[in-house]
């Protein structure tokens, strides 16, 4: 876009959607790390919490139990992707901006799953952890227990017969006992998110100088730039940067920030 006034505008805009699917395996096998022929190569299994039929968490002794199956939590993949580049130009002064992200898709979080063993995660902060360090077991999980009946799987995994009777769970444990089991020892599915995010991946002000000004230095052309990368993002999870696809502790995205000069003589 330009105008009389010297100013442009160009924004450009991308989009992409790509899936990965199983098309066949060889004869007398029936499926690849649990992906069938035709679903898609992203599935994404884990553990899970074992629920009622209400949906609520099955507790024994105090601490959550994990259902004896293996299930389906979704796709690793995003639905798609976008990126969306800005460049503004006004007589001297021009400024690009480059936005990006994901949506949809799962991430698996090492990082808060440790920081909830460790006790670092800032949800860990709670009186009932200043109950524990008195000697107080405090905590009492939202759930139900088991007090009568049993259930019966078929090979599968699905239900078959179902005739357990429950009651709110009421027996207090230690907090880290508590935050250790729940997002540490039982279920992928406690650290499992969402891992869609929008990223202001880059910013660059520039101003390049007016040539009456360099032209006694005998330059041609100056200019100078302030360039941030990674100023921003949004996402549903903290701590984390799901742009990495997995996060396994490795080492923090940065943020980088600085300034160029430009001379041309």
């Amino acid at each position: 876009m330009k105008n009389p006034r010297a100013l442009t505008w160009d924004i450009s805009l991308n989009w992409s959607r790509h899936r990965r699917f199983l098309l066949e395996l060889p004869e007398g096998i029936n499926d690849l790390n649990g992906v069938m022929v035709g679903d898609r190569m992203d599935l994404y299994r884990g553990w899970v919490f074992a629920r009622s039929a209400e949906g609520d968490i099955i507790y024994e002794g105090g601490l959550p139990t994990w259902d004896p199956f293996i299930k389906k939590l979704g796709y690793q993949d995003p639905d798609w992707t976008f990126g969306i580049s800005n460049s503004l130009r006004y007589k001297f002064i021009s400024l690009n901006i480059l936005l990006d992200g994901r949506y949809k898709g799962l991430i698996w979080s090492q990082t808060v799953r440790k920081m909830y063993w460790g006790g670092s995660h800032p949800n860990t902060v709670t009186s009932y952890r200043e109950d524990e360090l008195n000697g107080l077991a405090t905590y009492v999980g939202d759930g139900v227990t088991v007090i009568s009946g049993e259930v019966i799987y078929d090979a599968e995994g699905n239900v078959v017969e179902d005739t357990r009777e429950y009651e709110k769970n009421t027996t207090p444990v230690y907090w880290s006992d508590w935050c250790q089991y729940y997002y540490h020892d039982v279920a992928d599915e406690a650290v499992t998110y969402d891992a869609s995010f929008i990223k202001l991946r880059e910013l660059t002000l520039s101003l390049e100088l007016p040539s009456r000004w360099i032209s006694i230095f005998s330059m041609e052309r100056a200019s100078l730039s302030f360039v941030g990368r990674n100023l921003w993002m949004w996402s549903y999870i903290k701590y984390v940067d799901p742009d990495t696809g997995v996060d396994d502790l490795q080492t923090p995205s940065s943020r980088n920030i600085g300034f160029n000069i430009n001379l041309v003589f």
